[in-house]
């Protein structure tokens, strides 16, 4: 039973649709993409356990990928230079407490926190045979916590 995972997944989507600079991030991504700078949210690693209080407790690698098509070194990082910041920032937020002391939203109570974002530079590769250059994100020991 994946739906906790899936629950995150699809909150973390939701919430990188809104970051500017990503013209597309798909729930599910097709083989073709038609944007030029576009976003990707899957399960990189993670480990699953189980509690005596009747729940799972997990704590997940989130990987984040924000491709673009641009191949031109320089337009594309400086296309991708702002996202260092862009995304992270929303994605902090959902388990941070505001100026006001209210706490985040916790991805829709999916994630009770996470340990940080880290990020590189995916070196010229290809998506569906297209050549992309990108940012590599990862959120770090994502904490999930599902009843059973």
């Amino acid at each position: 039973m994946t739906q906790g995972l899936d629950n995150v997944i699809t909150e973390i989507v939701g919430i990188l649709r809104n970051v500017s600079g990503i013209d597309s991030v798909p729930l599910n991504p097709p083989s073709v993409v038609s944007y030029a700078t576009f976003g990707l949210v899957y399960p990189s690693s993670g480990n699953i356990v189980a509690t005596p209080t009747g729940s799972r407790r997990s704590l997940h690698n989130i990987a984040i990928d924000v491709l673009t098509k641009d191949i031109d070194i320089a337009r594309s990082i400086a296309t991708l230079r702002p996202l260092i910041d862009l995304v992270p920032i929303p994605l902090i937020a959902q388990v941070s407490y505001d100026s006001a002391g209210n706490v985040g939203a916790q991805f829709n109570h999916t994630i009770e926190t996470f340990e940080e974002i880290t990020y590189n530079w995916i070196p010229l590769t290809d998506y569906a045979g297209i050549p992309v250059l990108g940012l590599h994100f990862m959120m770090t020991n994502a904490k999930v916590l599902v009843n059973l």
